[in-house]
């Protein structure tokens, strides 16, 4: 393989590989977002970072990663506003749920490990 073609490879993987960790870890989001009366639609967040994943370093992550202001808007702006526009993430999240991974999104999306980049292709 040339080098431009390795580059090219690590290219795409590199943000395939984040894309399905969050996939994997924060997929789950709209599960714990509800309806109070009176308040409208809240993020429950201790309940998604303990029920998110069962493995401790990704609860750890989460517990980090929700308190971002990357993540306090994300979640803010699910909660005042029910018809945002589907973005790449959710657009994923949507595909992800219905591919061969429904068994990552079960109970809870407890984190299971499984193959990450493509499918073993025999020809």
């Amino acid at each position: 393989m040339a080098k431009s073609e390795g580059q090219s490879l690590r290219s795409l993987m590199v943000p395939e590989a984040f894309l399905r960790f969050f996939l994997e870890t924060t997929g789950s989001f709209n599960d714990f977002m509800i309806h109070v009366p009176g308040a409208g639609r809240q993020f429950q967040k201790e309940e998604f970072v303990c029920k998110a994943s069962n493995a401790p370093s990704i609860m750890v992550f989460l517990q980090w990663f929700t308190e971002t202001q990357m993540f306090e808007v994300y979640t803010t702006e699910r909660e005042n506003d029910r018809n945002v526009v589907l973005g790449t993430f959710e657009e994923k999240v949507l595909e992800f749920q219905s591919e061969d991974h429904g068994e990552l999104f079960s109970d809870h999306r407890r984190f299971k490990k499984f193959k990450l980049f493509g499918k073993n292709k025999k020809k």
